[in-house]
């Protein structure tokens, strides 16, 4: 303490505990008071009188503290603060805080001179009077760096580039760290409109519209509205380390619930990063306030009530859904055989009873990958993969829709480099027929349908962006709907979609597959107009240094920026439908070989029977595993040349079988082609498949082209 002749005059009157506490004080805190908390009188200990300096009353002299404290706040604390401190420091807190603890200290803002500084008060409690202070001795001190360090590190991390403390109200910022070549040093507080000019001139011309807004206070404000952060990313016009990530973080509101004050800082991001920010959902701190938690808690309760109501209504339609092909399939086997000498009428029905269980399998298929999608047990694979051969296969299967209905269809690859890519082949290619296949359901006949894929330039080394789009001239979607598309168990009820086949759940699934694939999907759709389905991803290029495989004979390559209807291509011939087709397979194969099915369903079986008969096939039935292990080790040597092998089945099942084929001595055995034969359809069966030794996978229900190709592969 600088006044010693003051000192040694109360000196005499203080107990032990208040030198103590004075000393303390005295050596860390800028002012220094007496206060009697009996009679709210006031004296100051040191040679800076901060609260006296802010009252009319003269300094050094007994001073009301109430009073005294009033001015100090309303001149030097921050207005937003203001409230707070008077209640902070209020004698009625103070005596309240000093019953539970020997000292009490907080922290606060101030406003000194246009710029944002921080302060500290701590009171500590002397001369007791039955067990409570009669005497406290205050001291007031600004902690600028320490308080401001401690902010900004308990919402930012070190690595940020630049971290300003903006007060948008004032239009003021205080840099906690410039970024490099900025004049302005660190500590300093500098207009906020400046610094959003420095930026403006920085950042790539397509993002400076975002940027002069954002220039405008106001505009922050309802930018960040009840968030507590928001992020932008951006890419500056360097040659280098170009991506940036901007967060904007609140600091405190008004009374009108906007952000006031807050903390933006920049960092440096890669390419990736910028990608996996921009498709990642911000997340809301959590708000520690009663009455938004309350709210919170009601939002999430409706929205658990909305979500088994879809459930609800999910069920009621699938239930129609699925008792609508049903009806079809028993009632067309009821009249085939009512008309069984009718060889015209009996053909008929059953084109028509396939037509019902290909549907019918469909929304079999729509519902186990919606199922997989919500449990978490859907796995992306990474294969090499060739997008011309993507499209080639696409076309195949939509070509007979898209002549039934009479469109045009055409892909457009004219942008694209690089067509060989590292990706899930088989989910690409369910995204983008669920999205084909709903264009070519809802396009009347003499309309539309376009795939359009580009490449971008800008990508990291190694890696390639692409923009998949599906455009079509078809009925389109209420705006209403639109909202709704990627919600689970949802779906449009118009009297035109309504007749249309279909689960609700494609577009949920494809939302779903394209998040996993790290990529972004939105839609553009107006009734009678058309839609416009636009999916942004970036995959990982194969190594053109690697030799690449021929493809085989009768496979149709589309070359790169071809375009494909059926005046630029001539696909295959094909029946008009699937029973035309299935019976000129049957007529019309022939195939040599000793074949061993290993099925334990009688029905499964007779049906594999049925459609080998007359092929020049010699087929063996074992009803389980073990029993196939037996007939395997008593055949002669290449015995079998292909084993059709089932998974679930009593004894031993299709996967210990086929390790124990594998592990036989004789040489045929590790080599001849075991072909799993089976309903099991989800990922982790194939992989277990190919685990346990089997060459190949068929699935149920049959498809004959598919199974005949198959036979034709390990036999011939």
């Amino acid at each position: 303490m600088n006044d010693t002749n003051r000192g040694n005059q109360i000196a005499p009157a203080m107990k032990r505990e208040y030198l103590d506490a004075l000393l303390a004080l005295a050596e860390e805190y800028t002012a220094t008071y007496r206060i009697n908390l009996m009679d709210g009188t006031m004296e100051c200990l040191s040679s800076v009188d901060v609260l006296g300096d802010c009252t009319e009353t003269q300094a050094n002299k007994a001073t009301g503290y109430e009073e005294a404290m009033k001015g100090y706040v309303e001149s030097k604390v921050h207005p937003l603060e203001q409230l707070r401190v008077r209640a902070m420091a209020s004698l009625s807190v103070v005596r309240k805080k000093l019953k539970e603890e020997h000292s009490y200290t907080f922290r606060f803002s101030l406003l000194l001179d246009g710029q944002v500084r921080f302060g500290e008060m701590k009171f500590v409690g002397v001369d007791l009077v039955e067990g409570e202070a009669s005497v406290v001795v205050l001291g007031i001190r600004l902690r600028d760096q320490d308080i401001a360090t401690t902010i900004v590190n308990k919402q930012l991390i070190k690595e940020y580039d630049a971290v300003y403390f903006c007060d948008l109200n004032a239009g003021h910022v205080r840099i906690f760290r410039a970024p490099e070549g900025l004049e302005e040093k660190n500590g300093t507080t500098v207009s906020y409109q400046a610094i959003m000019d420095k930026i403006i001139t920085r950042v790539k011309p397509k993002y400076q519209e975002v940027w002069k807004n954002l220039a405008n206070p106001l505009f922050v404000k309802d930018f960040i509205g009840g968030s507590q952060r928001r992020e932008y990313i951006y890419e500056l016009t360097e040659k280098d380390n170009t991506w940036r990530r901007a967060l904007f973080q609140v600091h405190d509101r008004g009374e009108d619930g906007k952000a006031t004050r807050i903390i933006l800082s920049f960092i440096g991001i890669d390419y990736n990063q910028a990608k996996e920010l921009e498709m990642t959902k911000l997340i809301n701190e959590q708000n520690h306030e009663l009455a938004l938690q309350h709210e919170q808690l009601e939002l999430a309760l409706q929205q658990a009530n909305a979500a088994n109501q879809a459930k609800t209504d999910f069920l009621t339609n699938m239930s129609h859904d699925i008792r609508t092909p049903m009806n079809a399939i028993m009632g067309y086997t009821a009249l085939a055989a009512a008309h069984i000498e009718e060889v015209g009428r009996v053909r008929e029905y059953l084109d028509k009873i396939a037509t019902a269980s290909n549907h019918l399998l469909s929304l079999i298929n729509d519902v186990l990958d919606m199922s997989r999608i919500e449990s978490g047990r859907m796995n992306l694979g990474e294969t090499e993969t060739d997008l011309g051969e993507v499209v080639k296969e696409i076309h195949n299967i939509l070509q007979l829709d898209v002549q039934a209905h009479q469109l045009e269809f055409t892909v457009d690859m004219d942008a694209i480099k690089n067509t060989r890519i590292m990706c899930d082949y088989l989910r690409l290619k369910q995204v983008l027929l669920n999205c084909l296949s709903n264009s070519v359901k809802f396009t009347k006949p003499g309309g539309k349908v376009a795939l359009e894929i580009s490449q971008h330039a800008q990508a990291p080394a190694g890696y390639a962006s692409f923009t998949f789009s599906v455009r079509d001239t078809g009925i389109g979607m209420d705006p209403k709907f639109l909202s709704h598309l990627f919600e689970p168990f949802t779906r449009e009820r118009t009297s035109t979609v309504s007749k249309t086949e279909g689960t609700g759940l494609g577009m949920a699934i494809v939302k779903n597959i394209v998040d996993m694939m790290g990529g972004d999907i939105s839609v553009w759709s107006e009734l009678g107009t058309g839609t416009e389905i636009t999916m942004n991803f970036l995959f990982r290029l194969v190594d053109e240094s690697q030799p690449t495989g021929s493809p085989a004979d009768d496979e149709i390559i589309v070359p790169v920026g071809s375009k494909i209807n059926e005046a630029y291509i001539e696909m295959p011939t094909m029946g008009s439908n699937k029973l035309d087709n299935s019976s000129e397979v049957l007529n019309r194969e022939k195939i040599q070989g000793r074949v061993l099915l290993v099925e334990d369903n009688e029905i499964n079986a007779e049906i594999v029977f049925a459609l080998l008969e007359g092929t020049g096939i010699e087929l063996e039935l074992a009803t389980n595993g073990a029993e196939a292990v037996d007939m395997v080790t008593n055949a002669r040597d290449y015995g079998y040349g292909l084993i059709l092998m089932d998974l679930q089945m009593p004894v031993m099942n299709g996967l210990e079988a086929t390790k124990v084929i594998r592990s036989m001595k004789s040489e045929w055995t590790k080599t001849v082609p075991i072909v799993a034969m089976t309903a099991n359809a989800f990922d982790e069966d194939r992989k277990a498949a190919r685990e346990s030794g089997m060459n190949d996978y068929i699935l149920k229900p049959i498809d004959l082209p598919s199974l005949f190709k198959k036979l034709h592969e390990y036999l011939d």
